[in-house]
């Protein structure tokens, strides 16, 4: 954050709070610099001066957008779907290739096919960024400057038990779930608390399902039920596992599965080492889904809430 000249009170400095009450961009029509003009207090202006200093506004619109998305990307991207999936606005198929390791057969043995129920509510991450907790939506932007409520309750959910989140979380890594306080396309009874987590990630690299869960284990974060871990799976045996209405308390028929397909790559060509990589991701979602039918915007009435903040003080963690 840039700060007012060394004994340049507030009121001395107007321009310079209005700098931070601009229009969203951070830059004020045709100006390029920012002038502050320091005037001496006329109660005691002893020793002091007026000095006018400059600063360059791309250096406060950079600021601007920094502190409104901590980690200068997006906090996730999306996951390509398997033939068959229904597609959404801007969703795109997975390689033919992809395809086969994930639901026909692996590569060898040093491929591993984890599958997981996929949850219907809203991609949002928690972050720790230079010492500090945040809450963030799936765009990377702090999610108290969302405009809908359903991520504002979500920061706050964060912000009341961010202990849970600094004993998992190192300086740069990142939390990605599920929030399902609001129905979007399913209903649910959950079982647990709204936040259900199914990534760990460090920028564009994915950590390991056995180190998430041993890392998430501790603060007790719900995690997706796992389908099945092993051999490739196909679509329909992927929803036979399902069923209907899988397992985390939905109350109309579930959204589909992701597939995570991670292996065992070799560090060196000419050595035997190998490190655990998450290779890639693929989900199925089923053809009949229709998305966010219980949103207001979508269906024109009032919202649906699968969970209801607790009143008064305490930890929101049920």
């Amino acid at each position: 954050m840039i700060s007012p000249p060394h004994g340049a009170s507030p009121s001395r400095c107007s321009q310079y709070a209005e700098a931070f009450r601009v229009s969203p961009s951070g830059i004020p029509l045709g100006k390029t610099v920012l002038r502050l003009t320091h005037l001496p207090s006329s109660s005691n202006a002893t020793g002091q001066s007026r000095f006018t200093l400059e600063i360059p506004l791309s250096s406060i619109t950079r600021e601007r957008r920094r502190v409104r998305k901590p980690l200068g990307i997006k906090s996730y991207g999306s996951i390509p779907h398997l033939p068959g999936s229904r597609l959404g606005p801007g969703d795109h198929k997975c390689h033919e290739g992809q395809e086969r390791i994930a639901t026909v057969k692996t590569r060898d043995r040093h491929d591993e096919i984890i599958v997981l129920e996929k949850l219907d509510g809203s991609n949002v991450a928690i972050a720790r960024v230079n010492g500090v907790i945040f809450a963030l939506t799936r765009a990377g932007y702090i999610a108290s400057t969302s405009p809908y409520e359903q991520h504002h309750h979500f920061e706050k959910w964060v912000m009341r038990q961010q202990q849970r989140f600094f004993e998992i979380l190192k300086d740069g890594e990142r939390l990605n779930g599920e929030w399902l306080m609001q129905a979007h396309g399913t209903r649910y009874k959950l079982p647990h608390e709204p936040f259900v987590a199914f990534d760990l990630m460090t920028g564009a690299e994915r950590m390991p399902y056995d180190e998430v869960l041993e890392r998430i284990n501790r603060a007790e974060i719900v995690t997706p039920h796992l389908l099945h871990r092993g051999a490739a799976l196909s679509t329909d045996n992927a929803m036979r596992l399902l069923n209907v209405y899988g397992f985390h308390g939905a109350l109309d028929p579930v959204e589909g599965a992701v597939w995570r397909v991670e292996r065992n790559e070799l560090i060196h060509p000419n050595r035997s080492e190998r490190r655990r990589i998450v290779d890639f991701l693929v989900k199925y979602v089923r053809p009949d889904k229709i998305d966010g039918v219980y949103l207001p915007e979508v269906s024109g009435n009032d919202p649906v809430f699968n969970w209801e903040p607790p009143r008064g003080r305490g930890k929101e963690n049920t």
